[in-house]
C-alpha cells in the first residue's frame, strides 16, 4: 500500500458499494488503483474471505455512514501516483548505490574472486 494514497476512516462504509473478492486490504486498494471508476474502498475483516472488500466510486449511493468494524479508505489518486513515481525513483537510486558501493568494497579487499562473489552474495 503507498502511504499518503489513502486516508482511512474507522468505523465507516457506504452503501451500494461494489463486491470484489481481494482478500487482503493490499489487494483490495490494487483493485480500486486499477479502477479508474473507483474512490476508495470499504474493509471488512470481519467478513469470510472474498467478502472483505467493497470498490466506492460513482455507483455509490450514501457515503461515509457509521458501522462498526468495516474502515473505509478515500484514495487521493494525484498524490498516490507521485507518491509511487518518487518510491520507484528512490528504489532505483538505492539499488545503484547498493551496487557502486559492493563494487569499491570489493575492489578494495584483497581476497579471490570466489570470496568477492560470497561477499557480494551476502552483502550488496
Amino acid at each position: 500500500m503507498f502511504l499518503g494514497c489513502w486516508t482511512e476512516f474507522t468505523d465507516t462504509h457506504s452503501l451500494k458499494s461494489e463486491p470484489n473478492p481481494a482478500t487482503t486490504l493490499e489487494a483490495c486498494q490494487d483493485a480500486c488503483l486499477n479502477n479508474e471508476s473507483c474512490d476508495g474502498v470499504d474493509w471488512n475483516q470481519g467478513q469470510s474471505p472474498g467478502r472483505q472488500c467493497w470498490l466506492i466510486g460513482p455507483w455509490t449511493t450514501t457515503r461515509q455512514q457509521a458501522r462498526a468494524g468495516i474502515n473505509q479508505y478515500v484514495i487521493n489518486r494525484e498524490n498516490c501516483g507521485k507518491l509511487a513515481e518518487r518510491t520507484i525513483r528512490n528504489d532505483v537510486v538505492q539499488r545503484i548505490l547498493r551496487a557502486v558501493n559492493c563494487q569499491q568494497m570489493t575492489d578494495h579487499l584483497n581476497v579471490s574472486r570466489v570470496h568477492i562473489i560470497m561477499i557480494q552474495s551476502l552483502v550488496c
